[in-house]
């Protein structure tokens, strides 16, 4: 936030901007795809996610080493009908 004072307003204004490209943005591609070919926009979008990805590939991932993994205190009667899997 720029300023506490208007938080609220930013956050609105935020929301308002993010309905608004959720509503423009399907229509868009689908117009798109149809202008320059669907196949054309496949390429499109996987250059753009290859993008993407590169700052997160760049970037070092944080190590703990000698880490250890208890589940002391974990709630198995809650899961417990979580990890069988039901096949019928």
């Amino acid at each position: 936030m720029k300023h506490s004072d208007h938080a609220g307003k930013e956050i609105g204004f935020m929301t308002i901007l993010e309905k608004s490209a959720n509503a423009v943005g399907p229509l868009a591609g689908g117009f798109l795809a149809l202008w320059i070919g669907p196949e054309t926009m496949m390429l499109v979008a996987s250059g753009i996610l290859l993008l993407a990805a590169v700052p997160l590939l760049r970037t070092p991932e944080n190590l703990r080493i000698n880490q250890t993994i208890s589940f002391h205190g974990f709630p198995w009667r809650q899961v417990r009908r979580s990890l069988v899997v039901n096949q019928t």
